[in-house]
């Protein structure tokens, strides 16, 4: 007997089936079409059930993906010692004292605890920033000038432990140079024995430095670093871009055009940006322009004008050297202020082309080309044909072509970064951040915590450091000097030697300034009150009448009146092989002088004896030569007539004030 079916479930069973094949015909339509369409094919793998098997997807690292605690400096830690083709950078925002007394209204209490904050929590929060052990210091908030700048560069030389030293150079810029009276500013601190000062350009809210690195032959390895200290108020979006546009034209001028060492043309941007690593102003470093119209910077807006937007255009390409796996475990937070919560605002960035600079690269890219009336007539060249040439360069530009040579190249790579947490487990040490800083007692001296990196060459790096400047035809002048005639990135050598003479002449005369300003505040101390500083012969008041007086256009640096005593002071700032020579030019610039002077209706009028000129000169390292210090005892027996220990007290005074200064 054989059962019928009911004729409800036959019609169930039956769409079923064909739901079923159509099922099977859609997924084996969709598979073929994965295939043909290049789209990479799954693979499968069996599951245990018969018959099944479950698509295997692979994962992206995310987050929580474990990170190799190697690459990470954790707090209170230190870099390795680096060595040549290496560079460690810190930078930290140690809060200026000034800055932190601000929210007390009552002046004398305000004084009052900025003294107590710089003899107690000051050298704390130096402290920190020099326990990283990194090559290069950025420091912000950093109280300086003549009045502060003694004390700093104590507190930089201390060592921290028998392994870690020192810094025995530094160099301090103020935040603010249109306000003669502003005395926070940025600090740049190096050892002297593994890097030089090349060059040094100080600018609103940044700093930009060149250094180069030393060796037992020479100096091998340039590189290019910037300090800024990006404008705080969070609507300034304008402010924040036109200083980060102003550092990198800064650094372009300190890319150096040979590329035979791993730092060749490293090019680093650090400090405290007071927005993000995903802000406006980094983007500005990453892609190498910024919209123009409206701009949005978190919660609020600019408008950036076309011109202004082509005038930030650059060919450089930076990358942060905390990647976002690293960051957000650990360094998700770099600054915690008191009632405003925690965020991440200190950053560092680095780049480095394949090439330096063409030799194009010093004329700005979106210039606009002025002819003169004779050339008007012969360029049959529309306004329009113009403005599109214009646009093609700026198009070039930020696609990084032109005079930049494209887009990253690294010779170096990051080998660790500062944590400012142990990981995301430090919940401890996170809620403390949180809660506000500074925090002496928990060790957390000032509102910043310190970002690093330490760069190191990359594998594939073949060239050799110890033939850093041995390749190139070469020949050799009447002086013995080997002239170069090899041509890197389109620059002959003799232009790349005159440019980066011109750099350092920049920086030397900086320094110049220093030690004048220096000697005048010395001399003034002294109770000397008729001081000339820089003018002219014929300017001068006792020279500009004297008889057969000729070359009135030199200027000594200072001309004085020490007592009854006419006193003309010649400073100067050379390389320590050329002290002595640089020594007998200047006396004998001047050697004419006394005579000419006592011969001057001026002085006869006012009854004054004319000295010998005094020559001061210091080399590039802040060394005092014997020389200098003859002077500097000729001028104190001078102030202190008839008293050897008064004058021998004054000439040690000085001394140790010039030795203080690099």
């Amino acid at each position: 007997m054989v059962n019928s079916i009911p004729c409800n479930q036959g019609k169930g069973g039956a769409m079923s089936v064909i739901l079923l094949v159509g099922l099977v015909a859609l997924l084996v339509v969709v598979d073929s079409f994965s295939v043909h369409s290049g789209h990479h094919k799954c693979p499968k793998a069996w599951t245990g059930i018969p018959g099944s098997f479950t698509m295997l997807t692979s994962v992206a690292p995310t987050s929580e993906t474990p990170i190799s605690t190697e690459s990470v400096v954790l707090p209170g830690e230190s870099f390795r010692a680096t060595s040549l083709g290496e560079l460690s950078v810190t930078s930290c925002n140690v809060l200026a004292p000034t800055y932190h007394a601000l929210a007390i209204y009552d002046l004398e209490e305000r004084q009052k605890f900025c003294t107590q904050d710089r003899d107690e929590r000051f050298p704390l929060a130096i402290k920190m920033a020099k326990q990283s052990n990194a090559d290069i210091l950025l420091l912000q908030e950093v109280e300086g000038g003549p009045q502060f700048e003694p004390k700093l560069r104590k507190l930089l030389r201390e060592p921290i432990s028998e392994t870690i030293s020192g810094y025995d150079s530094c160099m301090w810029a103020p935040l603010l140079p249109n306000k003669s009276d502003h005395v926070v500013g940025l600090c740049v601190a190096w050892r002297s024995s593994r890097h030089r000062l090349v060059a040094a350009d100080g600018y609103k809210r940044g700093m930009a430095c060149m250094f180069s690195e030393v060796r037992d032959e020479g100096d091998c390895g340039t590189f290019g670093i910037a300090n800024v200290h990006l404008p705080a108020r969070p609507s300034n979006i304008i402010g924040r871009l036109v200083t980060m546009s102003k550092t990198i034209q800064r650094l372009a001028n300190y890319d150096v055009s040979q590329r035979k060492s791993p730092l060749d043309g490293l090019l680093v941007v650090g400090g405290d940006w007071n927005c993000d690593h995903k802000s406006v102003a980094a983007k500005l470093l990453t892609d190498g322009k910024v919209h123009y119209g409206n701009v949005r910077d978190r919660n609020y807006k600019a408008n950036i004008s076309k011109p202004v937007a082509s005038r930030m255009r650059h060919g450089y390409r930076f990358r942060d050297v905390y990647s976002e796996s690293v960051r957000d475990s650990y360094a998700p937070v770099t600054v915690s202020l008191h009632g405003r919560g925690p965020g991440t605002m200190d950053h560092i960035f680095y780049t480095q082309t394949e090439k330096g600079p063409s030799k194009n690269a010093n004329n700005s890219i979106t210039k606009t080309v002025k002819l003169n009336n004779s050339q008007k007539g012969r360029v049959p060249m529309s306004k329009r044909k113009l403005r599109r040439e214009k646009a093609t360069r700026m198009r070039r530009a930020g696609r990084g072509s032109g005079s930049f040579r494209g887009s990253f190249a690294g010779n170096v790579g990051v080998e660790s970064v500062l944590g400012t947490v142990t990981g995301k487990e430090d919940q401890d040490r996170l809620d403390l951040i949180n809660a506000g800083l500074p925090n002496v007692a928990a060790g957390l001296p000032s509102d910043h915590l310190p970002v690093g990196v330490l760069f190191v060459p990359q594998a594939d790096f073949s060239s050799k450091t110890d033939n850093c400047f041995a390749d190139g035809d070469s020949e050799t002048n009447q002086d013995g000097l080997s002239l170069s005639t090899s041509s890197i990135g389109g620059v002959t050598s003799s232009v790349r030697r005159r440019r980066e003479a011109g750099l350092q002449s920049l920086s030397t005369r900086r320094r110049h300034n220093v030690v004048l300003r220096c000697i005048a505040d010395w001399l003034e101390d002294c109770g000397v009150t008729e001081i000339i500083r820089d003018q002219p012969l014929y300017k001068n008041i006792w020279t500009k009448d004297a008889k057969d007086l000729t070359k009135k256009s030199r200027a000594p640096d200072i001309v004085c009146r020490i007592h009854n005593t006419l006193v003309v002071i010649e400073i100067t700032v050379v390389a320590a092989p050329k002290v002595e020579a640089i020594v007998k030019r200047k006396f004998d610039k001047y050697i004419d002088l006394p005579d000419r002077l006592l011969d001057s209706p001026s002085v006869k009028e006012a009854g004054l004896e004319v000295g010998q000129p005094q020559v001061i000169v210091l080399d590039e390292m802040g060394r005092v030569p014997e020389t200098t210090l003859n002077s500097i005892r000729s001028l104190a027996g001078l102030l202190r007539p008839g008293d050897e220990n008064a004058a021998a007290t004054e000439a040690q005074r000085c001394h140790q004030q010039l030795l203080s200064l690099f």
